[in-house]
């Protein structure tokens, strides 16, 4: 079995139930559902968390791993004070501990107010969190729980009693919140669709969900699955510059992350020369226009 065919026979499985458009294969025709994949989405929320997990487990691997509690005050409401808070609590920590890599998920209490989850890959005293992050908070908070994980496989079991239930429920998260994150090291990258699927299936997009295009193109230009500038009339784009980016995208598709700044160098000269033809072609019409007037006034005169 092919990786197009595991796609479509997980696509069948999960049958998302606000896909963003529909894949064709050239082989056989059949056409299936380009999953929303998103986290409000009730089946797209758990594949998401499963390859979060799958993630973290990479991320953490062959590592002993404790996992922090961070509360702020009861009356915390601003989504942007606790995340300031958690850098400058990591900024600190990894002053004194080199390699220090770290995976937070967001939770809200029953009040709603916004606390992280962290699994750190190495021992730091808790009086030393607590002094670090009082000091992060600005005297605000003085709560700091840690946990400890002699297995990675706990470490997934206890991250997902939190994913499952935060990540997937969005009532309290704010538009464009970020819900999770790494720190310290670089995420593991899965692809959805393995290799490249070019010339294999064609893309089309669905009417309806023009308000996510900019979501699908990041989502096939990671995934590396071709699709042609005709779709640009499928998009209703607001600004020019929008639709510059999305060039840039099929570009970035088609000729690889290696050849972006060669397109970006050509698409840069392009707009110069294009900006210098118009100010050229202004200024001709405006001496046009000049030597006409001296002609009819000369004209007159005579």
């Amino acid at each position: 079995m092919n990786n197009l065919e595991k796609e479509r026979k997980n696509q069948q499985m999960t049958n998302c139930v606000k896909p963003i458009g529909y894949g064709q294969s050239n082989t056989d025709g059949e056409r299936f559902h380009i999953p929303c994949k998103k986290w409000d989405c009730p089946v797209c929320s758990k594949v998401q968390v499963n390859k979060l997990l799958d993630d973290v487990n990479i991320f953490f691997r062959g590592e002993h791993v404790r996992f922090l509690t961070l509360t702020e005050r009861s009356t915390a409401t601003n989504k942007k004070d606790i995340m300031k808070h958690y850098r400058r609590l990591m900024d600190n920590l990894k002053k004194d501990h080199n390699g220090l890599k770290a995976f937070w998920v967001k939770e809200f209490t029953k009040r709603g107010v916004r606390h992280l989850h962290v699994a750190i890959n190495m021992y730091i005293p808790q009086s030393r969190i607590k002094e670090l992050w009082i000091k992060a908070t600005g005297g605000q908070s003085h709560i700091v729980h840690i946990e400890d994980a002699c297995e990675m496989r706990n470490a997934a079991a206890y991250m997902m009693k939190y994913m499952t239930k935060q990540l997937s429920g969005g009532d309290n998260f704010k538009r464009n919140e970020r819900r999770f994150g790494f720190s310290g090291g670089k995420r593991p990258k899965q692809k959805d669709w393995e290799g490249k699927a070019k010339g294999e299936i064609e893309v089309e997009i669905d009417p309806h969900f023009n308000q996510n295009s900019r979501y699908w193109l990041d989502y096939y230009n990671k995934n590396q699955i071709a699709y042609g500038p005709a779709y640009i009339d499928f998009i209703n784009f607001a600004t020019c510059s929008i639709i510059a980016k999305h060039k840039i995208r099929l570009a970035r598709a088609e000729l690889g992350y290696d050849d972006l700044p060669i397109f970006l160098f050509i698409y840069l000269c392009s707009y110069v020369v294009s900006l210098i033809s118009l100010i050229l072609l202004y200024l001709i019409d405006c001496w046009v226009n000049r030597w006409m007037m001296i002609f009819r006034m000369v004209q007159e005169v005579h």
